[in-house]
């Protein structure tokens, strides 16, 4: 009877691990190329199937469309392949523009998503010469500085040296104060060595419009810079045109295209713009905000020489 009963605690004692096992290898299966499925949107509570952006289009339908989207990410290293993923780090290399002259990503001093340490190391170990910060100020960068001083030593060392653009712009792309800031960001750019760091705090709607006018007066293509900035909703949402393309669409019919409706002046929906010539449409934006030709072309020069 003794021998009976060890017996069935046995089979019950593999039954759990073998079950403990089975979720295991199930949760490891969640993996896409970038992120961790069951902490990114997953398809299930991101079901645009109802959303669908037609021909009669306007910034209304757009906005609405992208509101309705639910783009939570994770705050936790774990959830994530690398470093890079996480911090939503990479090289930009479109158009004209040289390969390890041009990055972007996230804060590498601000960690309201907890990016910031792994910002600093990756910044450090490409050996960025200069900051381009959109989103801070000094006020900003010394009261993080405080709490981040262990973590952010490397952008406090730029910081330190004056090699750090602090121009504390809003996510409204929309907001002409921001074009000013921008021209200043990418003037001081031009008169810096790099290689250079563009960031806000994670990398997304700022760094995007700011990188799309340095990819468009360095010859970059529409679907270039489409490319380049819907890498960040494959790094934090795992959104990719793959996988859910309705959401991609919003995604890039509301940021990407809207911004260089903006910077073109361009207010037809049903406009392809991928027909355009956005290095000479970008210029003329940018000398319009205030930005001298000369320093344009140095700036140009520096990242495509």
């Amino acid at each position: 009877m003794k021998n009976s009963f060890k017996k069935i605690k046995y089979i019950i004692l593999l039954l759990c691990i073998a079950t403990a096992f089975l979720f295991s290898c199930e949760n490891k299966t969640n993996l896409n190329n970038n992120t961790l499925h069951n902490n990114n949107v997953s398809q299930k509570n991101n079901t645009t199937d109802n959303i669908v952006l037609g021909k009669d289009n306007n910034w209304d339908s757009i906005k609405k469309a992208k509101e309705s989207l639910n783009l939570k990410y994770s705050k936790k290293r774990e959830d994530f392949v690398s470093d890079e993923v996480f911090a939503n780090f990479r090289n930009v290399k479109v158009g004209r523009i040289k390969e390890n002259i041009l990055y972007r990503g996230a804060s590498p001093i601000d960690n309201s998503y907890n990016r910031a340490k792994y910002a600093d190391a990756l910044i450090k170990n490409v050996n960025i010469k200069y900051d381009v910060d959109l989103s801070d100020n000094n006020k900003k960068v010394e009261k993080n500085a405080k709490k981040r001083k262990a973590d952010s030593d490397y952008f406090l060392s730029l910081y330190k040296d004056n090699k750090v653009s602090l121009l504390n712009m809003t996510t409204d792309f929309k907001d002409e104060k921001n074009y000013i800031k921008a021209v200043k960001g990418l003037t001081e750019m031009a008169k810096s060595d790099g290689p250079y760091y563009v960031n806000c705090v994670e990398g997304k709607h700022r760094t995007g419009f700011f990188c799309i006018l340095i990819e468009a007066i360095c010859g970059a293509k529409y679907k270039e810079m489409v490319d380049d900035f819907m890498i960040t909703f494959s790094n934090y949402n795992g959104i990719t045109k793959e996988n859910n393309e309705n959401a991609y669409e919003i995604i890039k019919s509301y940021y990407v295209d809207e911004m260089l409706r903006t910077i073109s002046g361009i207010n037809d929906y049903n406009v392809d713009l991928s027909n355009f010539e956005w290095e000479s449409i970008t210029k003329d934006f940018l000398i319009k905000n205030g930005m001298n030709e000369d320093d344009i072309n140095l700036l140009c020069e520096k990242l495509t020489n």
